[in-house]
């Protein structure tokens, strides 16, 4: 089902005639950039060294990163300019929408929440035992952590693999032709046009108690349906 995805993805490209709305897709470049930086940097602050960002995987090998990352001090008009002259920003953009759209990379994202959410649950109902030194349920707790530690592990190794997977379909995009005017623009118009409308926002807003059942029937491949569904109804 995912490389069926990611086949429609290339023969979209190749099949592209549509009038480039460059204006609207330049603007749309600088919001996510946008919010992919502060969303990086927020992750930054709160973990080590997981769950990294597609944007660092793609831009970690070009020093590319520092570049997006200096864009947090430009004003907007100055940011669009930037990305209009940079294919770079414009590919980390295209990386960064194909990802959001992905449902795959959503519900693992969603799982690692998850489980780090009942870590950090489990934490607190640690240091309430050993505060009580109830010593049972300390190591009852601990064999629980470990389970849940393993569990983050092969979320975050399988979140990598899906992200690895995103990359080599723009390197395929890139390879058939990047020498196209605006090639990057016109991708990103591409996915764009391609998504449920709203589906990134409807994300953000749908039931948590909804999603967490939705990620224990493992069946996150009907969120986009769901979400486009939704949005028609309203």
């Amino acid at each position: 089902m995912e490389r069926l995805e990611e086949e429609r993805i290339i023969n979209a490209a190749n099949e592209c005639s549509n009038q480039l709305r460059k204006e609207d897709i330049l603007n749309a470049m600088q919001e996510m950039i946008e919010q992919e930086t502060k969303s990086f940097n927020q992750l930054s602050q709160m973990r080590s060294d997981a769950a990294h960002h597609i944007l660092e995987q793609e831009l970690q090998s070009n020093d590319n990163l520092a570049l997006l990352l200096e864009t947090q001090s430009l004003r907007q008009s100055e940011l669009v300019a930037k990305i209009q002259q940079d294919s770079d920003l414009q590919k980390a953009a295209v990386c960064a929408l194909l990802e959001r759209g992905d449902a795959r990379c959503w519900g693992l994202i969603q799982q690692v929440r998850l489980v780090e959410a009942q870590l950090a649950a489990l934490t607190a109902i640690e240091m309430d035992r050993q505060k009580l030194k109830i010593d049972k349920q300390i190591n009852d707790l601990s064999e629980k952590r470990a389970n849940l530690s393993s569990l983050l592990m092969e979320l975050l190794d399988q979140q990598n693999c899906r992200r690895i997977q995103l990359l080599s379909t723009i390197k395929i995009l890139e390879e058939k032709d990047n020498t196209t005017e605006d090639f990057w623009l016109i991708q990103y118009q591409l996915l764009m046009d391609r998504m449920p409308s709203g589906i990134i926002e409807s994300q953000k807003n749908m039931n948590p108690s909804l999603v967490e059942a939705l990620l224990m029937a493992g069946v996150w491949h009907s969120i986009p349906f769901l979400l486009k569904w939704s949005n028609n109804e309203s």
